[in-house]
């Protein structure tokens, strides 16, 4: 009697078959979310030192940081009314409100709680 292709596997292996699949679905799904999705998106500096993005569909060129690249926090402050400037001459920074009009030297509190909320968010990532 001739066997052909016959698979004779130890009877501890098979035992642990349903563990090691659960293992392999587990890394599998573990790897779908790490994967980032594609954008036509890149971020370069320009020579003088500044950031630009550039979209390689479109052809086009952004000082400002698109949407598809900012992480949540940005997108979070991004919807703040409230925006952190620097003052050209001196360097000191400043806040502006694009609703009001209002503008300030100190923190907002609206701006401070989104941040705190990202830097929170930030350590439980990165435990």
């Amino acid at each position: 009697m001739e066997v052909q292709n016959a698979m004779i596997m130890d009877p501890n292996m098979m035992m642990m078959m349903p563990q090691m699949m659960a293992m392999a679905q587990m890394a599998m799904s573990q790897s779908s979310k790490t994967k980032k999705k594609f954008t036509p998106w890149t971020e370069h500096t320009s020579p003088d030192g500044r950031t630009y993005f550039y979209n390689s569909e479109t052809k086009q060129s952004s000082w400002s940081k698109p949407e598809e690249l900012k992480t949540p926090s940005e997108k979070l402050l991004s919807k703040c009314p409230w925006k952190e400037h620097k003052q050209a001459e001196t360097g000191k920074v400043y806040y502006y409100n694009s609703d009001t009009k209002e503008s300030t030297w100190t923190e907002p509190e609206d701006y401070t709680k989104i941040k705190e909320r990202d830097q929170k968010v930030g350590r439980k990532r990165s435990s």
